[in-house]
């Protein structure tokens, strides 16, 4: 009776955890999907190697956006948002949500927008030092997609397309499809830039004043001396086009 007892127990604690929304220490639902967000997940990486022919995911954000906008016309908004929540368009690093339950993969980030307007949202991550290189190299327009139960206009993070200097990438970054100076497989907003990731609603908690604790060193030393996370792959990949 008891190992039983221990059994039921057990199974409801999971089935609890396994359809939470998912941000990090804490959840925000308000644009969570309720239902079983692991599968989205291991959906999305059932498609991997049609994202990374190559294998190769390295500052891979726009080919992730892509994806997902191929197959946005089939989504609901809370389906689109969360298979945003599962890479980190810095590193092109996977962010599996059951990472969540071991530490903290979603921080609240300031990024500017065209104008140089702060805008505060959140970003899932892979390792913190992402979150600096976002808030430093980045910019953060609007954008709309047309999706399952209606168009929906959303926040993303963009960069200049670095396919106008080709031979300027890093030489361990080979998912982008280059032709005529513009990135073939990802989607550019109205202004011209590369969509790269999503920014998402802020945390309503004071993850901001962590980031930019996190974050003060890196923020200030020299892209060619970086060290952690992507090390300048991702950063050198956004002054090409800056």
């Amino acid at each position: 009776m008891y190992i039983k007892v221990c059994f039921l127990v057990a199974l409801i604690v999971m089935c609890y955890y396994k359809h939470q929304c998912i941000s990090g220490c804490g959840c925000c639902c308000k644009e969570g999907f309720q239902g079983d967000i692991t599968e989205l997940y291991d959906d999305l990486m059932d498609h991997y190697r049609e994202i990374f022919p190559s294998g190769n995911r390295n500052a891979g954000g726009p080919q992730w956006y892509a994806y997902i906008d191929s197959i946005a016309s089939g989504l609901t908004r809370d389906e689109f948002m969360a298979y945003h929540q599962f890479y980190c368009g810095v590193s092109g690093s996977p962010v599996d949500p059951r990472r969540a339950e071991r530490g903290v993969i979603q921080r609240n980030v300031t990024v500017k927008d065209l104008n140089q307007v702060d805008v505060v949202g959140s970003y899932f991550h892979c390792c913190w030092p992402c979150l600096c290189d976002v808030m430093r190299y980045t910019r953060v327009e609007e954008h709309t997609v047309t999706l399952r139960d209606g168009d929906f206009t959303h926040n993303v993070l963009t960069i200049g397309d670095p396919c106008v200097g080709f031979d300027d990438f890093p030489e361990n970054v080979d998912s982008y499809v280059c032709q005529d100076g513009m990135t073939q497989n990802g989607i550019r907003t109205s202004s011209g830039r590369l969509i790269y990731a999503v920014l998402h609603e802020p945390l309503p908690d004071d993850s901001l004043q962590e980031t930019n604790d996190l974050c003060e060193e890196r923020m200030a030393t020299d892209p060619d001396e970086l060290r952690g996370g992507m090390g300048d792959i991702f950063v050198k990949l956004s002054l090409i086009n800056p």
